[in-house]
């Protein structure tokens, strides 16, 4: 489950994180190592984490199983690809056979609140799964075939004996294939 030790990864924003909260789904699994998720919370979550817009969102291995049969439907991040090469995906923010799931403090603390967290997948930030003839590319060969990308301007300031970076905004530009590859 955990990226790292004493780090975990988040099931509504799918972003590693030490700061974390990790509950029950199941009452016949609680520990003493974590709480079951209180009715509010988890109304809250069924609520604001719902997959409306039928987007590509990962399914339960094991969906008969009570707890994890309460997600059905909630765009959130149950595995993960360690690495870009990786073939196999590894459990990220939900533990199915422990039946707990992982929110960080911080998309935890907006469910709590009632709003969707900015962050969270459900907030259209699910993505396709990646074809496994685009797995193995490298970076070039990535940002060649990418229909959209990502840049940032890092400014180098040299001051003294000291270098500071600043960086700027970061920027997502979508690509017109078309007009790439030259052909219209």
């Amino acid at each position: 489950m955990s990226a790292e030790s004493g780090s975990a990864i988040c099931a509504c924003c799918g972003e590693i994180v030490l700061d974390f909260n990790r509950f029950a789904l199941n009452p016949l699994k609680e520990s003493k190592d974590y709480t079951l998720i209180t009715d509010a919370l988890l109304r809250n979550v069924k609520a604001l984490l719902k997959d409306t817009d039928n987007r590509p969102i990962q399914l339960p291995l094991h969906p008969e199983r009570t707890g994890l049969a309460l997600l059905t439907g909630l765009a959130l991040q149950w595995r993960y690809y360690p690495h870009a090469d990786s073939e196999a995906e590894v459990p990220a923010g939900i533990d199915e056979d422990s039946e707990t799931i992982v929110f960080c403090k911080k998309c935890r603390g907006e469910l709590v609140r009632g709003k969707l967290p900015a962050r969270a997948l459900a907030n259209n930030l699910v993505f396709a799964p990646v074809p496994p003839e685009l797995k193995h590319l490298s970076v070039a060969e990535r940002q060649t075939v990418a229909i959209a990308r990502l840049s940032i301007f890092i400014m180098n300031l040299e001051q003294y004996d000291k270098v500071s970076k600043i960086p700027s905004n970061a920027n997502l530009m979508p690509l017109d294939v078309s007009t790439c590859s030259g052909r219209r």
